[in-house]
């Protein structure tokens, strides 16, 4: 095998990484237009970013992993960033659950105004009273599609005459 060297004697993969480091911005050029970047994410609040040699570490929470992925994706677009090295945590999706299954519920055609929730570390607990088993079957199931919930415990009660079961575990669907 051959290996084609750039001038200077060094593999050629070596001089195209060298080339991009020299064009890499400095860091008083670089910081504001990641900042731009940042403030532009809608979650820049809860991120600190530093840069060093045109290389820009994330820290703090995103929302869920799609921003993180994208907020990082739009770092390493900027000219200069030679790489992101995200430590962004994914944000407690506790935050809001209860709007989102209500919305999931009501686009089901379900109101549940007696469900009661909460949500601990992505454990959510469900409670209340349904006025049917579809109403109590939708809570668990459309709950289950809400980003970041690990496990249900549905203790959702149904109308007096209805077959009662007690509080069950459900596993993640399949």
């Amino acid at each position: 095998m051959i290996q084609r060297k750039a001038p200077g004697g060094r593999p050629a993969h070596a001089h195209r990484a060298k080339a991009a480091w020299e064009a890499a911005m400095d860091d008083a050029t670089l910081t504001p237009a990641a900042l731009a970047v940042l403030e532009g994410s809608g979650f820049a609040e809860r991120v600190h970013a530093k840069m060093a040699s045109g290389i820009v570490t994330l820290c703090g929470s995103a929302p869920d992993q799609a921003a993180s992925r994208s907020l990082e994706g739009r770092l390493l677009a900027l000219p200069g960033v030679l790489d992101v090295h995200n430590y962004l945590d994914i944000g407690c999706p506790d935050e809001g659950l209860e709007a989102r299954l209500r919305a999931a519920l009501a686009r089901e055609g379900f109101e549940a105004p007696g469900l009661r929730m909460t949500a601990e570390h992505g454990v959510v607990t469900l409670s209340g009273e349904a006025g049917s088993w579809s109403e109590r079957d939708a809570c668990g199931r459309l709950a289950w599609r809400l980003p970041g919930v690990r496990e249900i415990i549905n203790r959702i009660d149904l109308p007096p005459g209805e077959a009662r079961q007690g509080p069950e575990r459900s596993p993640a669907p399949a």
